[in-house]
């Protein structure tokens, strides 16, 4: 008997750390999936509706009216697998409604929700919500194939290079808009996962060498994209790369033969997918149809605007592929997309060489990768193709967002660590065969960035742009002094955040409210910009929280700070000092309109004065009187106007504007502060220059000569004149009297 020994069995290390990646993305995509409002995610709501259908009687509303879920045009397999979901679950989805949603979200004003989220939620609410998460979840799990097939699809290009491989997956893993539509219900996400299914079954058909396997590699992939329709239209463009591998790889005989196949069977899944009643198929029409779709992409084709608008699509599909998040109005912040595209744009040149290296019959591997490139480029050519020209039917560059590209998303992230290997083999050419040190830190950070992303973009991005205005104590907000601005509402006080602008610029200013009662009504608060003339140059109508958290969420007696940002028109008379009108609004203004802050509107383009500042005459220790003019105007009208330029902070002062005769005695005056009032000294900011002008009517006078004077004082003291001792008043000019009682002008000052 031969004795017993202890052996210990080890998981592979390639296993181990594939693993590792898939409780990684699971991990993380968790993390989205509970961080991610409910419903603020593209057509959420008519995802999950679709879904609950099937479970809902038939006379339910949500199975009736078209308007409640626009959804239904969809292929149904991924609704039909959610639905058997929540029955093995046994999620109650009765009761099931349309979000409240929020009614500005499609004009701009009012944040990023799609939807209104009260707290707390009825218990209906509650657990509907629950259902949702879990379906969340549930999809998820399915996803985490589309990772083991990119890793599969990635082994096939290098069957000797694990950490390759292990990169191209953890890209497609970790892409934030793959994160994304992953942890929400989307139909985009197992798209996807069937776009990695079929570049791997593609990359593998590269690598068949008999025409009987080719053959039914080749049928195989046929099924596939039609089972990939059923689940959404755009895996459809996978066929190019297929007739690419096609024409690559096997005989005409078999060519020929899966065309044939291939093409009876797609004309017989159009003709049936034409007969599901409502299902959308943008580029073959519907049942019912008169014009054919396909005329009208050949006429925008001819369109000599086309390339144009084309080009503005590509920017935004590009845009919009690395993370734009809620209803595709959350984008990542733009220095982390252009540090992404950098690092992407560094495996072309790879690419390229790989492409262009000369032919090594005495090297079959690398003939083999360049038409496994071939085959990956036309996945995405066929992805993107297809997108562009729905884009271009309907006339709308938003038809291409990222998540329609998501098919192509396998095939793109296997091509960036080729990419990057072909870069490292380019240089090593360059540098005659040496060795490139570092070179492997590029995969390494490019994965390091996108979990560092996704780690944080829930947090930041995402949650901040749905979260509830904070609350505050009472005895902690600034310029407190309550206001009733409507029943039951108090605005408790305010800080003005931008204390200078300039026109077309926003003004922002926190405001406090407070609810004293529940509210029953949801009122938006308009805010306005209103100028010294009383007239308003900039409005802003919005609901509060941003847009999430309207008057009927409030809680009682819970003070809370909310922001807003209210533009400022162009044509506001600056420089002058613009105060905010508030009001609560329902159809029309509730209360009587609410007068407060101040803010100092500044000139864009500064004046250059007509004088040298050597002319200058100085007040005090940095006010100069730049320039000026007078003249008279009927009937006995001295108009007057100043250049004034200050070199620091200065405090409120007034300014004089006298006519005094040969006894020193004033026979006419003005006394304000600059522009009548409605731009005092405090709000100037350094260097700035701002004309001010005066009007004094001139009384009956004997005739003969009176000094026009200038002086600045405020309750403390006259600014003295800078070489002139201690002269506080400077002399413009004479005017004279004549015989007759005419007025004419003597010498001014300045000129």
């Amino acid at each position: 008997m031969l004795p017993k020994t202890n052996t210990v069995r080890r998981t592979p290390p390639k296993i181990l750390w594939l693993v590792l990646l898939l409780l990684a993305y699971f991990g993380v995509g968790l993390l989205w999936a509970l961080r991610v409002p409910t419903w603020e995610s593209y057509d959420e709501p008519g995802h999950f509706g679709y879904a609950a259908h099937y479970l809902l009687p038939a006379n339910d509303p949500m199975n009736v009216d078209p308007v409640l879920n626009s959804e239904l045009i969809q292929p149904p397999i991924y609704y039909l697998i959610l639905a058997a979901f929540l029955r093995v679950s046994n999620s109650d989805v009765t009761g099931l409604q349309a979000p409240r949603l929020n009614p500005y979200f499609y004009y701009g004003t009012s944040g990023r929700n799609y939807a209104l989220h009260p707290d707390p939620l009825t218990p209906d609410q509650a657990r509907i919500e629950r259902a949702l998460y879990a379906t969340r979840i549930a999809s998820l799990l399915i996803t985490l194939f589309g990772v083991v097939f990119t890793y599969r699809a990635a082994r096939e290009l290098w069957p000797d290079r694990f950490d390759l491989a292990l990169t191209a997956a953890a890209i497609f893993a970790l892409w934030p808009q793959h994160l994304f539509n992953s942890s929400v219900v989307s139909n985009d996400s197992w798209v996807c996962v069937l776009g990695a299914l079929l570049t791997w079954m593609l990359l593998r058909f590269a690598r068949l060498r008999r025409q009987r396997d080719s053959f039914a590699w080749a049928m195989l992939c046929l099924v596939m994209i039609g089972v990939g329709v059923g689940v959404k239209l755009n895996i459809s463009p996978m066929l190019l790369p297929l007739v690419a591998a096609l024409l690559l790889m096997t005989a005409p005989r078999v060519i020929a033969i899966v065309l044939l196949v291939g093409g009876s069977a797609t004309i017989a899944l159009i003709a049936t997918l034409q007969r599901i009643p409502g299902l959308l198929l943008p580029f073959m029409g519907t049942s019912g149809t008169t014009t054919p779709p396909l005329r009208d992409l050949l006429r925008h084709l001819a369109d000599p605007s086309s390339p144009e608008f084309m080009l503005h699509a590509l920017r935004y599909a590009i845009d919009s592929s690395l993370g734009l998040f809620g209803w595709g109005n959350l984008p990542l912040p733009e220095w982390i997309q252009t540090a992404s595209w950098f690092g992407v744009a560094l495996a072309i040149p790879g690419i390229l060489f790989i492409l262009l290296k000369p032919h090594e019959p005495s090297l079959p591997v690398v003939d083999r990768v360049r038409r496994q490139t071939v085959i990956l480029f036309a996945s995405l050519a066929g992805i993107v193709g297809a997108a562009m020209a729905l884009s271009l039917l309907y006339g709308s560059i938003y038809l291409i967002p990222g998540r329609y590209l998501l098919p192509g998303l396998p095939a793109f992230c296997v091509l960036l660590p080729l990419g990057w290997s072909g870069l490292g083999s380019l240089v090593r050419v360059g540098l005659r065969g040496r060795a490139v040190p570092g070179m492997w830190l590029l995969p390494f950070g490019a994965v390091l960035a996108l979990m560092a992303i996704g780690l944080l973009v829930p947090a930041t991005v995402i949650s901040l742009a749905y979260v509830n205005p904070p609350f505050v104590a009472e005895s902690t907000i600034p310029n407190y002094d309550p206001q009733a601005i409507a029943p039951g509402i108090e605005m408790l006080g305010y800080e003005i955040l931008t204390p200078s602008v300039y026109p077309e610029d926003s003004a922002r200013v926190d405001v406090y409210w407070k609810a004293s009662q529940p509210i029953y009504q949801d009122y938006t608060v308009q805010l306005e910009i209103v100028g010294p003339d009383g007239q308003g140059y900039g409005i802003l109508d919005t609901f509060p929280g941003n847009g999430n958290y309207p008057t009927t969420n409030w809680q009682v007696n819970h003070p809370f700070k909310d922001r807003y940002d209210v533009p400022v028109r162009k044509d506001f008379p600056a420089p002058n000092m613009a105060r905010f009108k508030i009001s609560l609004v329902l159809n029309k203004p509730v209360t009587d309109l609410h007068l407060f802050g101040t803010v100092a509107v500044h000139v864009r383009q500064p004046i250059e004065p007509a004088l040298p500042a050597s002319s200058a005459v100085q007040f005090g220790d940095r006010l100069l009187l730049r320039d000026s003019q007078m003249q008279i105007d009927a009937p006995r009208t001295l108009s007057v106007g100043l250049l004034w330029q200050v070199g620091g902070i200065l405090s409120d002062h007034t300014v004089f504007i006298h006519v005094v005769d040969a006894s020193g005695k004033t026979v006419a005056q003005q006394d304000n502060p600059p522009r009548n009032g409605g731009y005092p000294f405090s709000l100037w900011q350094a260097g700035e220059i701002v004309p001010d002008s005066y009007s004094l009517v001139i009384p009956d006078l004997p005739p003969g000569a009176y000094s026009i004077q200038i002086g600045v004082y405020n309750s403390n003291a006259v600014l003295s004149i800078a070489g002139k001792g201690n002269s506080a008043a400077l002399t413009l000019g004479v005017i004279h009297v004549e015989p007759g009682g005419a007025l004419t002008l003597g010498v001014q000052y300045g000129r």
